[in-house]
C-alpha cells in the first residue's frame, strides 16, 4: 500500500496522486488501507484523507493501480473513465428495489507531482435519499463528486477544489468523516520532518436563501468551515492529533482573514470579536502497543460547562468520542475491529440554524449525528488487498435529539441542577448481523495496465428494531439481502 514506502519524504520524489473519497473502488481502497494502518506503526498519514498515493507499480501490492484504473500512468496525459453499477436491495416485509449509478470522469497527469480530476455521478438511490437538496433527471440524482487540482510535494501537500476528506483515526469519526457531503475549498498539509505534520482546511458550505421558505431568511446568508490540527509522533508507537474547527456565517459575512490564518486560535477569536459562531476543540490518537494491534480514540468538545454560577451554566456538555482497537493478523490473513462510539444530545447543533455543523443537510462529523452510541464489531478475511470476506455486528441505541432539531433550552425552566437522561426520549435500538463478501476481478497483481475492472458485492444479514423511529411500541425484524455489480471501462490519451 502506498507503494509500500517506509517513509513519506523519499516516496514523493517519485510521481504521486491524491486518492479521492467515494466509489466503490475507492471504499474497498481505504478500508484496505486502514488494516495497513493496524498492522504497522508507520510514519504514514493515515489520520488525514484523502491519502497521497504513491505511483510505483513494482510495488508487491501495485494496488493503487488495479482499484484505480481512471489514473493516468504518464506525464502529460489524460485518461477517461465510464464506471456503470446496478444494485438489488431486498428485505423482508418490504419492496425490492433495484438501483442504477453511473459514474465517469478524467484524470490529468500535468507533471509528477500535479494532476487534476474530475468526476461526475447520476445515481438513483441518492434521489431517494429525503435529505438530499439538489435535483432529480428521471430518477437520477446528479453531481460533481470531485474537481481537483493536486499538488503533492516533498513537504507541502495542496488541494483544491470540491472533494471528500476524512480526519481522524477513522475514516468515520467526529471532527469530518468521508461520509460528509463533497466541500468545496482548500486543504493544505505541511510535513515538518518525520515526526511533525500541519494541516488547514478552508471551505464553503451550502448557505441559506430567501428563495427557500424553509431557510426563513430575508437575504442570502454564506455559510463556511475552517479546520486545522497538528499531529505528532511522540513516539514510534504513538500518534497524537490536536484539532479545532469552526462554523462561521451570517448576513454580509464572507470569507474573513482570521481563518485564513492556519496559527490562530478560532475559538479565542471567537470569543474576543463575540462572534456567534459555532467552534469545535478535540484529540485523537493512535497507539500500537504491539505489532498487529491498533488502539485508536477520539474525543470532540462542542460545549463544555466550566463556571456553575447561573441557570444557564446547567446546559448539559456537548461531547463524543470513538474508542476502538484494530487487531490484524493475529490470525494470518484475519482482523478484528472493536468500536464504541458516543455522541451527546445537542452536540453539532446551535441555537442559530446557520452554524450547525452540516453541509447540504448531511453532518460534516459523525454521520448519525447527534444522541446516540452505537458498537460494532466487525471480523474480516482478506485476499491480496481487493478481496475480503467479513462478518459484522452492530447494536445502535438512538434518542430524539437531532441536528436538525429546533434548539430547546429546558434547563432555563428548571430549579437548581438540571440533567437529562442518555438518550433523550423514546430510545429506538437497533441490533443487526451481517455477512458480506466483495471481490475486484481481474486479481492478477501483474494485471495494473489493464483498462478494465469488474467488481461484485453481496451481503445478507438479519435487524431487529425495537421502539423504529423513536415510536414507543414500533418493533420489527427482518431479513435483508443485498447484491452489486460494478464495472470500470477506461482509455488514455496523450496530450503531446
Amino acid at each position: 500500500i502506498i507503494a509500500n514506502c517506509l517513509s513519506f519524504l523519499p516516496c514523493l520524489t517519485v510521481s504521486a496522486q491524491v486518492a479521492p473519497l467515494g466509489g466503490p473502488s475507492s471504499d474497498l481502497y481505504y478500508l484496505w488501507s486502514q488494516r495497513v494502518k493496524a498492522a504497522s506503526s508507520n510514519d504514514l498519514d493515515f489520520q488525514l484523507a484523502p491519502y497521497i498515493v504513491v505511483r510505483d507499480s513494482t510495488s508487491p501490492y501495485a494496488l493503487s493501480d488495479r482499484l484505480f484504473p481512471y489514473w493516468s500512468n504518464s506525464e502529460k496525459s489524460l485518461r477517461w473513465f465510464v464506471s456503470p453499477a446496478e444494485s438489488f436491495q431486498s428485505q423482508q416485509n418490504r419492496r425490492s428495489a433495484a438501483l442504477e449509478r453511473l459514474r465517469g470522469g478524467v484524470t490529468v497527469s500535468l507533471s509528477d507531482k500535479i494532476y487534476a480530476q474530475s468526476f461526475f455521478i447520476l445515481d438513483e438511490r441518492l434521489a431517494t435519499d429525503p435529505l438530499y437538496t439538489g435535483k432529480v433527471w428521471r430518477g437520477l440524482a446528479g453531481d460533481v463528486e470531485t474537481a481537483t487540482i493536486s499538488y503533492a510535494g516533498e513537504k507541502l501537500t495542496a488541494l483544491f477544489g470540491r472533494y471528500r476528506s476524512s480526519w481522524g483515526p477513522t475514516l468515520t469519526n467526529l471532527l469530518l468523516s468521508q461520509d460528509a457531503r463533497p466541500l468545496d475549498g482548500l486543504t493544505l498539509r505541511y510535513r515538518l520532518g518525520r515526526k511533525l505534520t500541519f494541516s488547514y482546511q478552508l471551505s464553503r458550505l451550502d448557505g441559506f436563501s430567501a428563495d427557500n421558505p424553509n431557510d426563513t431568511v430575508s437575504v442570502f446568508v454564506k455559510r463556511f468551515y475552517a479546520a486545522h490540527r497538528v499531529d505528532l509522533r511522540v513516539h514510534q508507537s504513538l500518534r497524537i492529533g490536536l484539532f479545532e474547527s469552526v462554523i462561521f456565517a451570517g448576513p454580509g459575512r464572507g470569507l474573513e482573514l482570521q481563518f485564513f490564518n492556519p496559527l490562530i486560535v478560532f475559538h479565542a477569536n471567537q470569543l474576543n470579536e463575540d462572534n456567534n459562531d459555532n467552534t469545535f476543540l478535540g484529540i485523537d490518537a493512535d497507539w500500537w502497543p504491539v505489532a498487529g494491534v491498533n488502539v485508536y480514540g477520539q474525543f470532540l468538545i462542542d460545549d463544555f460547562q466550566i463556571e456553575n454560577n447561573t441557570q444557564g451554566d446547567q446546559e448539559p456538555n456537548e461531547l463524543g468520542w470513538i474508542l476502538g482497537t484494530h487487531l490484524v493478523d493475529q490470525i494470518p490473513g484475519w482482523d478484528l475491529r472493536l468500536q464504541w462510539d458516543k455522541v451527546a444530545n445537542r452536540t453539532y447543533n446551535q441555537k442559530l440554524p446557520r452554524n450547525r455543523y452540516l453541509n447540504q443537510n448531511r453532518p460534516l462529523g459523525h454521520p448519525l449525528g447527534n444522541d446516540f452510541e452505537l458498537y460494532q464489531v466487525h471480523l474480516s478475511r482478506w485476499w491480496d488487498g481487493s478481496n475480503f470476506l467479513r462478518m459484522s455486528g452492530l447494536l445502535r441505541r438512538s434518542g430524539e435529539g437531532s441536528i436538525l432539531a429546533p434548539w430547546t433550552e429546558p434547563w432555563l425552566q428548571a430549579a437548581g441542577d438540571y440533567s437529562e437522561p442518555f438518550p433523550t426520549g423514546i430510545v429506538e435500538r437497533q441490533i443487526t448481523a451481517r455477512l458480506e463478501v466483495q471481490a475486484m476481478f481481474p486479481r492478477s497483481q501483474n494485471d495494473h495496465n489493464r483498462r478494465s475492472r469488474f467488481m461484485f458485492d453481496a451481503s445478507v444479514g438479519w435487524t431487529d428494531f425495537k421502539n423504529e423511529g423513536n415510536t414507543a411500541g414500533q418493533d420489527r425484524s427482518a431479513l435483508f439481502a443485498n447484491l452489486g455489480f460494478t464495472f470500470f471501462f477506461a482509455g488514455d490519451w496523450n496530450l503531446d
